[in-house]
C-alpha cells in the first residue's frame, strides 16, 4: 500500500476507537502517529509484552479502576446521549407540529366534503324540481294542443255548416 494513502480498518469497536483517540490527543499526536508509535516504534512486542504496553493506555489497565480515559469516555458517552436526547426532543416537536397540521387539513377536507355533499344534494333536488315542472308544462302543452285542436275542429265544422247553409240559401234564391 502506498504511503499516505487513505486507510480504514473495519470492525473496530467504537469504544476502542474513542480510547485510542483520547490517548493520542493526550500525547499531542494524531491517531495515525499514535498507532505508529504504539505498534511500530516500541519494537515488536510479544504477547505478554503487548499486554504490558497496553496497560499504560487509558481503559486497558488490568485493574480498570476508572482512570482519565474512562472519565473521558464517560464524558463522550454523556455528550452523545445529550445530543441524542436533544435530537429526539426536536424530532418529537417537529412530528407534533406535522401531526397538528395533518389533523387541521383533515378537518378542512371533511368540511369541504360535507359542503360538496350538501351542494350535490341541493343540485339533485333542484334538478328533480325542474324535471317535475318540465313534465307538468309538457302535460299542459299536450292538453292545450288537444283543446286547441277540438276548438279548431268545432270552428271548422261551424264554418262548414255556415258555408253549406249559405250555399243552400244562395241555391234557393237562384
Amino acid at each position: 500500500m502506498p504511503t499516505g494513502a487513505p486507510w480504514s480498518v473495519k470492525g473496530i469497536d467504537p469504544r476502542a476507537r474513542a480510547i485510542a483517540k483520547t490517548a493520542a490527543r493526550k500525547e499531542g499526536l494524531t491517531l495515525g502517529e499514535w498507532l505508529n508509535r504504539v505498534i511500530l516504534d516500541d519494537g515488536e512486542p510479544g504477547p505478554s509484552g503487548w499486554d504490558d504496553q497496553l496497560e499504560g493506555f487509558p481503559g486497558f489497565a488490568a485493574d480498570s479502576t476508572g482512570g482519565d480515559g474512562e472519565d473521558a469516555l464517560r464524558q463522550i458517552v454523556e455528550r452523545v446521549t445529550q445530543r441524542l436526547e436533544a435530537s429526539e426532543r426536536r424530532s418529537t416537536l417537529a412530528l407534533s407540529g406535522l401531526d397538528q397540521s395533518i389533523a387541521a387539513l383533515t378537518r378542512r377536507l371533511d368540511s369541504l366534503e360535507d359542503g360538496v355533499e350538501e351542494s350535490a344534494d341541493s343540485v339533485d333536488s333542484q334538478l328533480s324540481r325542474a324535471r317535475t315542472q318540465h313534465e307538468e308544462l309538457l302535460e299542459r302543452i299536450r292538453k292545450s294542443d288537444t283543446d286547441l285542436m277540438r276548438a279548431e275542429q268545432k270552428t271548422l265544422e261551424m264554418v262548414s255548416a255556415h258555408v253549406g247553409y249559405r250555399k243552400g240559401i244562395l241555391a234557393g234564391n237562384s
